[in-house]
């Protein structure tokens, strides 16, 4: 399984069970790195999220050693532009829509 899968299937397993959530997910083919930001931002401090991308970021360092994960929040400057995947909670108001936009109904 490709790292992107991994990381995909995992953003989609927690808007499973938190469906107000609304995940942007790109990928860096030139410097290897994956990009995940959740909204909304506020999520940024849950137990759940912080338990879950500390996981996510072992499983990913135990697979593939030489790709990055980095996790945009209220407090970093970068911000995904154009998600490659953009998984989207049933419950989640957005402000906007985006083209890749997957609403899960589960």
């Amino acid at each position: 399984m490709k790292s992107q899968e991994i990381i995909i299937i995992a953003l989609k397993e927690l808007v499973i069970k938190n469906s107000q959530l609304q995940f942007l997910y790109e990928f860096d083919e030139r410097d290897t790195t994956h990009c995940v930001e959740v909204l909304p931002t506020s999520f940024n401090d849950n137990d759940i999220y912080l338990e879950f991308k500390m996981d996510l970021t072992l499983r990913l360092i135990e697979k593939f050693p030489y790709e990055g994960l980095f996790f945009s929040d209220d407090e970093t400057m970068y911000k995904i532009e154009k998600p490659t995947h953009i998984i989207t909670g049933k419950a989640f108001i957005p402000e906007d829509k985006h083209e890749n936009m997957l609403v899960l109904d589960l």
